[in-house]
């Protein structure tokens, strides 16, 4: 039997090599973008977690990512240290760093942002380049773009807020839920600030607090409290209903349950106390401390007036003679003391205690004649005591003359013999 040996020719051994050499290269070299991560679910590349279809199919160079949900994290090239779970959470990411995307659709629009949180369906929706935002809850932060350091927590909170509105917080069901391009403004409670639309520099605590539209730098304090301001700016209302119908007054400040209700135009107008304020709705600074409206009995409501309850009709203690009169100078001053016009100020003062006393050029004079007068009138008290006993012993003396004079025998007649 013969044998048959065929030589392999060298072009052959070559051409092997050759596709042997491909190959081995093929493995041994860094995949391709797209390749990091092909084969989820479970660990990849770049110390990266795939879970679902078409997570982190585009990664390249990013690390410490994790994405679990269909197209989670899908173009995230370079971007570290990211978290997607839902479905498209975070989906356009491309470099933006440090996010959290938890729910469907949450962050899907992030290109580059960085250090952004958003929990619930659709939350930070829209956002591409903002950074430091967080939303919790649903559809939170929706149609933001670019704004940065924005906070909503609630159904709906911060809903509109859109371009590069910033450092807004809202917590509450639809607290800001119209605001646009408003920016520094904070919203606690059910529809706080709900109608607020480009304001700016609001602060709202309270269920209906501030439907403000415009206005900016006012503070709402309590359940509808600057519930229907459209333009009034500088306004601080702390209290149920305070400065509920104000519409456009300004630099008003109202402490106190439905103080300055009614207000409607007034401005620079200050009250303290439930109710204080109460009467009043165009007029302009107004002091209003305690239960009063502001309404006077002949006048009516006017500007410029003063009212201060508790003290009308009020006794003081004037034991000693130490009760003062009290003069008001038109700065509105209060004091006990007057001074000559172009006197120095005299402000410095020890009060004694329990007894309030100053160190005026005149106050020690003054205490001087008010010690010789309580020295007075003890001594008046005195003389009036022994007055009293004076005529206590006349009496006495004239009633025992009385009867010294009924004791006494009636005249006799001697007869001479």
């Amino acid at each position: 039997m013969k044998t048959t040996v065929r030589s392999i020719s060298r072009s052959h051994l070559r051409c092997g090599f050759f596709i042997l050499a491909v190959t081995l290269c093929w493995f041994a070299l860094p995949r391709a973008q797209g390749q990091v991560c092909p084969n989820p679910p479970g660990g990849c590349g770049n110390q990266n977690t795939a879970v679902g279809d078409g997570v982190l199919s585009s990664l390249t160079s990013g690390v410490w990512n994790t994405g679990v949900g269909f197209q989670a994290l899908h173009n995230d090239a370079d971007g570290n240290q990211n978290t997607a779970i839902g479905y498209k959470a975070l989906l356009s990411n491309v470099s933006g760093d440090k996010s959290t995307g938890i729910g469907a659709q949450a962050l899907s629009n992030n290109t580059t942002g960085n250090d952004n949180v958003g929990v619930g369906f659709s939350t930070l929706f829209s956002n591409t380049d903002g950074n430091r935002n967080t939303g919790m809850g649903y559809r939170t932060l929706l149609f933001n773009e670019h704004g940065s350091n924005n906070t909503a927590v609630g159904w709906n909170a911060l809903f509109n807020t859109r371009g590069t509105a910033s450092e807004n917080t809202a917590t509450g069901s639809e607290a800001l839920i119209h605001n646009n391009s408003g920016e520094r403004n904070t919203a606690v409670g059910f529809q706080a600030l709900h109608e607020s639309i480009t304001a700016d520099g609001n602060t709202a605590v309270g269920w209906h607090a501030m439907l403000n539209t415009t206005a900016n730098s006012n503070t709402a304090l309590g359940r509808e409290a600057l519930l229907l301001n459209t333009s009034g700016f500088n306004n601080v209302a702390v209290g149920i209903f305070a400065l509920e119908n104000n519409d456009s007054g300004i630099n008003n400040t109202a402490i106190g349950n439905l103080t300055l209700q009614n207000n409607v135009l007034g401005n620079d107008n200050i009250v303290l106390g439930r109710r204080a304020g109460d009467g009043i709705n165009g007029v302009d600074n107004n002091i209003i401390i305690g239960h009063l409206s502001g309404i006077h009995s002949r006048f009516g409501q006017a500007s410029n007036r003063c009212f201060i309850d508790n003290i009308y009709g009020a006794i003081v203690d004037n034991n000693g003679f130490v009760a003062r009169q009290v003069f008001v100078d038109p700065d509105g001053k209060l004091g006990t003391v007057p001074v000559l016009a172009g006197a120095p100020n005299p402000e410095q003062f020890t009060p004694h205690p329990g007894q309030p006393q100053d160190s005026t050029p005149d106050a020690a004079l003054n205490r001087k004649v008010e010690k010789l007068q309580s020295t007075v009138a003890q001594q008046q008290k005195q003389i009036k005591a022994l007055v009293a006993q004076l005529k206590e012993q006349a009496a006495q003396i004239q009633k025992v003359s009385a009867q010294v004079e009924m004791t006494k025998s009636g005249p006799k007649v001697v007869k001479n013999q």
